[in-house]
C-alpha cells in the first residue's frame, strides 16, 4: 500500500519555492506514494501547475480575510478544513521549515488524529534542544553552509531517500503566463551568460528606487558584456496584499528604450 504524505508549509511565497526540490525529490523516489500539501491562499500560486503534487489544501489567514466578517468565515473554514484532512488518513506529516513550532507540531497530530503507524517528520528545536511532538526528528547539526533549499532537502533522508544535499534538485515553479514578464538587454558583444535582475521586495526597507536599478544594470553590463532579464511582481504598488512593480518595472524598461547602451 503506498504512502499517504502531507506536507505543511505555511509560511511566505519564498519558503514554498524553496520547499519544491524537496517535493521534486519525494515523487521521483516515491512514484506510487500520494503527496498533498497544505498551504495558505498567499503562497499557493507558488502549486500551481506542479504535477508532483496529487491535492493542495488551501485555506486563508485571518490577516489575509479583509474584514471581521471574512476573518471569521476564514476561521470557520479552516476547522472545517482540518476535520476533512483528519478524515484523508494520511500516514505521515511532514514539517520542512528549519525552524521547529509546536503549533504545526499540534497540527500534524490532530490532523493524524493519532492512528497508529503514523509519523510526524520535522527539524528539531536547538534552542532548548527538544522536538516535542515529532516522531523523527531531523538534525541541524553541520548545516550552517548549507543554502535554505538545501537545508530543507535534508528531510527526505527520513523517507530512506539517502541524496547529497549538493544534488538537490532543481525548484519546480509553473507561473502563469498573464503574471510573469521578462525582458532581455544585451549588450554589444555580450557573452553568452545571462542575469536574472529582481526588483520587488515585500518590506519597504528593501525596496529600492527605479532610478538605481537603472544604474546597477548599466554597471553589469558595463562590466560584465552580460545579457539581463528583468523580473518583478506583477500588479500595482498600493495593493496591500500582494504589491507588485509594474510602474517601477515601466520606467526601468523605458530607461533602456531610449538608450540601450551602458553609459
Amino acid at each position: 500500500m503506498s504512502s499517504r504524505i502531507l506536507i505543511v508549509r505555511r509560511e511566505n511565497i519564498g519558503d514554498l519555492v524553496l520547499t519544491t526540490p524537496l517535493i521534486r525529490a519525494l515523487r521521483q523516489a516515491m512514484p506510487d506514494a500520494h503527496l498533498a500539501a497544505l498551504v495558505n491562499s498567499y503562497n499557493a500560486p507558488v502549486l500551481d501547475g506542479n504535477t508532483d503534487l496529487d491535492a493542495v489544501f488551501v485555506y486563508t489567514k485571518g490577516k489575509h480575510a479583509g474584514s471581521w466578517l471574512a476573518t471569521l468565515q476564514a476561521r470557520l473554514a479552516q476547522a472545517w478544513q482540518l476535520w476533512q484532512l483528519r478524515r484523508q488518513h494520511f500516514d505521515e506529516v511532514l514539517l520542512p521549515d528549519p525552524c521547529y513550532s509546536l503549533r504545526n507540531v499540534r497540527l500534524a497530530r490532530f490532523i493524524l488524529a493519532g492512528r497508529p503507524n503514523t509519523r510526524i517528520v520535522g527539524f528539531e528545536e536547538t534552542e532548548h534542544g527538544v522536538a516535542t511532538g515529532l516522531d523523527v526528528v531531523i538534525s541541524k547539526a553541520d548545516t550552517g553552509h548549507l543554502h535554505q533549499a538545501q537545508f530543507m532537502f535534508l528531510a527526505v533522508k527520513a523517507f530512506g531517500i539517502d541524496t547529497p544535499p549538493a544534488n538537490t534538485p532543481p525548484g519546480a515553479v509553473f507561473p502563469r503566463k498573464r503574471s510573469v514578464a521578462t525582458t532581455d538587454q544585451p549588450a554589444p558583444g555580450a557573452a553568452p551568460i545571462s542575469i536574472g535582475l529582481h526588483i520587488s521586495a515585500r518590506k519597504l526597507s528593501q525596496r529600492w528606487p527605479a532610478a538605481s536599478f537603472v544604474a546597477l544594470a548599466r554597471l553589469i553590463q558595463a562590466h560584465d558584456g552580460a545579457r539581463l532579464k528583468l523580473f518583478w511582481s506583477p500588479g500595482a504598488t498600493d495593493d496591500l496584499l500582494h504589491p507588485g512593480d509594474d510602474t517601477k518595472a515601466a520606467q526601468i524598461l523605458a530607461a533602456f528604450a531610449t538608450s540601450a547602451q551602458p553609459q
